[in-house]
């Protein structure tokens, strides 16, 4: 239960007390170490995957558990982590000597949300000060601690992962590779309120402008407002599945596309479907069709265009073909043909029509506009 009234004021004042003299002392720091820079992030990296395991550890391990071969666009979730080199090598350690690779922490319930009653518990002279994976292992904490133990500790054993948001609640995602498929896929764990759909990876989109770090020091090192959503990360696993060429290739088709003068831009749209032809997980490029489509013709064209190229991907691993993903890119196109005006034609309007019930559109509004503009005006034509 939370603390109040006198009894946490004494609580308070004694904790900030001893902090002050352990800190003073020289036995509880006062911060954080300095964050990894990318060059020292990259060199740890790559020397704790060479580590040369027993052959009888390193197959009980799995060692190494993640290819850093692995395309870059797999890899942004470790270069993005900047935990300091000292707290890393701590738990490398505690990895390459014992084994130990925690996952989770102690769920201390209320009194997590009570930052000076938490650490009031157990504080006591220690080599890490909070903020650390170490304090977070030693003092406990709700959810926030737990996928940020989760994650912490996945990157430095060359895993990349990264926290994620839920509704209320904060779990935590990673990628995965299968050595005997050569295959890649991005998961969640700690789910508590909802699944992939609910789910926002707390890590940079690869294809980003810009970067930027939140202010904050406690672990969640991008604003809220520059995620993407669980789906989009997953994508990058079934776009190099399906073929990292091709995937690559699309890249920069959207690149080029967005370096035409608008007026040709149109006409450029022709580089994006031909990307998604050849690769039809890369989001980058289907939002970039979806988005300017300026006629419902033209989004259903590049739907179709694109459904077709999915129908091509059945059978093959890593590579889904319903599910969320096709929910996704249905809702894109929906949501798309909806904030456009009707096609004067009924002919072009019965075209559109025809897209949406193909791809089971359930949204009665919009069905019933585009039936109407496809029957009624051709009667009207017609009777004329």
């Amino acid at each position: 239960d939370a603390v109040r009234g006198e009894a946490y004021k004494k609580i308070d004042a004694a904790y900030r007390m001893f902090r002050t003299a352990y800190e003073e002392k020289g036995l509880l720091p006062k911060k954080r170490d300095p964050f990894a820079t990318p060059a020292e992030r990259c060199l740890y990296a790559i020397r704790n995957f060479e580590y040369p395991f027993p052959p009888e550890e390193q197959k009980k391990r799995n060692w190494p558990p993640f290819p850093l071969t692995a395309p870059w666009t797999l890899l942004t979730m470790l270069a993005a982590d900047h935990q300091p080199l000292r707290e890393r090598e701590e738990r490398w350690i505690a990895f390459r000597d014992r084994g130990e690779f925690h996952r989770y922490g102690e769920y201390i319930h209320a009194i997590a949300q009570q930052f000076p009653m938490q650490s009031a518990r157990r504080l006591k002279p220690y080599p890490f000060t909070y903020a650390t994976i170490q304090m977070m292992l030693k003092d406990g904490g709700v959810c926030g601690t737990m996928g940020s133990i989760s994650a912490r500790g996945h990157n430095v054993l060359g895993i990349p992962s990264c926290q994620a948001t839920q509704p209320g609640h904060c779990a935590v995602v990673f990628f995965r590779h299968g050595p005997e498929t050569g295959t890649f896929r991005c998961e969640g764990g700690q789910y508590a309120t909802g699944g992939d759909d609910k789910t926002g990876p707390f890590t940079p989109w690869p294809f980003e402008g810009e970067f930027r770090r939140s202010k904050r020091t406690s672990g969640h090192e991008i604003e809220f407002r520059g995620i993407k959503k669980m789906i989009y990360h997953q994508s990058l696993a079934w776009g190099v599945n399906y073929g990292l060429s091709a995937y690559h290739d699309g890249t920069v088709a959207h690149a080029v596309y967005h370096l035409l003068p608008r007026e040709e831009q149109q006409e450029g749209r022709k580089l994006l479907h031909n990307a998604i032809q050849r690769n039809p997980y890369h989001l980058l490029v289907v939002d970039a069709l979806v988005s300017s489509a300026d006629t419902p013709q033209a989004l259903a064209e590049s739907g179709k265009i694109l459904r077709t190229s999915l129908a091509r991907a059945k059978g093959k691993r890593g590579c889904p073909t319903d599910g969320l993903y096709v929910t996704t890119l249905r809702n894109k196109f929906f949501d798309r043909i909806a904030k456009l005006p009707l096609p004067e034609d009924a002919r072009e309007a019965g075209g559109v029509f025809a897209f949406l019930q193909a791809e089971k559109c359930d949204r009665q509004e919009l069905l019933q506009r585009y039936r109407k503009a496809s029957r009624e005006e051709g009667k009207a034509r017609s009777s004329s």
